[in-house]
């Protein structure tokens, strides 16, 4: 998983909306250094780093499967 470009939004206080496709390893990772952002979505495949990350993260909607991520 990687951030090639991370655009800001108009103002530079706001928050980024984040999903996440891959919650445990490397994801894992990268999620706990973008926690200060705005997690909207979880995802993996694996539900116990899925559970994981969601416990920190109780606001952001969890799926199991991408493809459902990104038609919601």
């Amino acid at each position: 998983m990687g951030f090639p470009a991370l655009l800001r939004s108009a103002s530079p206080n706001e928050k980024l909306n984040i999903a996440v496709i891959g919650c445990g390893g490397r994801g894992g990772s990268n999620l706990a250094e973008l926690s200060g952002e705005n997690i909207v979505a979880l995802c993996d495949v694996n539900e116990r780093p899925l559970d994981a990350a969601a416990a920190k993260h109780p606001k952001a909607r969890k799926f199991i499967d991408y493809r459902k991520l990104t038609t919601s």
